[in-house]
């Protein structure tokens, strides 16, 4: 009564995937066709929150992370984050590169750099589905390979980075930096070590 699923476009390989968005909220979308109709629906609801995950195909613990969010979202949890928020998923946004476990698409084309130039299908869907829904917040979830020299005394359970870049102010940085902090307290309490991911710059 709370999730639904639509299609935020297909791939252009062979054999070509259907990419799954699913929405969680409490607003009725049963009579929704399309995601264009969700998005009318949900257009006086502003706090959005957007997930997406695999954007490498051979990182599918990311995939899989997303599968176990949505299955989470389906309790008693999730209804009580709905009392205020959308949540949109999507659980595989590189069903080619999953298909064939390969990091980028069949084009050869690293999806996660392809942001601004939108060369492939697959972020020109994204953008698209991004567009419609406008979320407050987006999480980008990947699945990253335990290298020892970047492990701060031991396995990184979770590594975070905030996005930003050089053309962000001051004061973005500073929030999505202080943000990206914000589960490590809670990360530790069940004895898993959290570190931040490249970008953070003040440690």
């Amino acid at each position: 009564d709370k999730m639904y699923i639509f299609s935020a476009g297909t791939t252009t390989g062979t054999p070509s995937f259907n990419i799954p968005l699913v929405i969680f909220t409490k607003t009725d979308l049963s009579g929704a066709k399309n995601i264009e109709e969700a998005a009318a629906l949900l257009e006086a609801k502003a706090a959005d929150r957007y997930y997406q995950s695999q954007i490498h195909g051979n990182e599918p613990a990311a995939g899989e992370a997303a599968l176990a969010q949505i299955g989470r979202l389906d309790t008693a949890y999730g209804d009580d984050l709905l009392q205020t928020l959308n949540i949109y998923v999507i659980p595989r946004l590189n069903p080619d590169g999953s298909y064939k476990y390969q990091r980028n698409s069949l084009t050869g084309i690293n999806m996660n750099r392809d942001m601004l130039l939108a060369q492939t299908q697959e972020i020109k869907n994204h953008h698209y589905v991004y567009g419609l829904f406008e979320p407050e917040l987006a999480i980008d979830s990947h699945e990253y390979t335990y290298q020892p020299e970047n492990a701060s005394g031991g396995y990184n359970d979770m590594m975070v980075a905030s996005g930003h870049n050089g053309n962000s102010g001051d004061e973005f940085v500073q929030y999505s930096e202080m943000f990206v902090r914000l589960p490590f307290n809670s990360l530790f309490s069940y004895g898993m070590q959290p570190s931040y991911y490249l970008n953070v710059t003040n440690g």
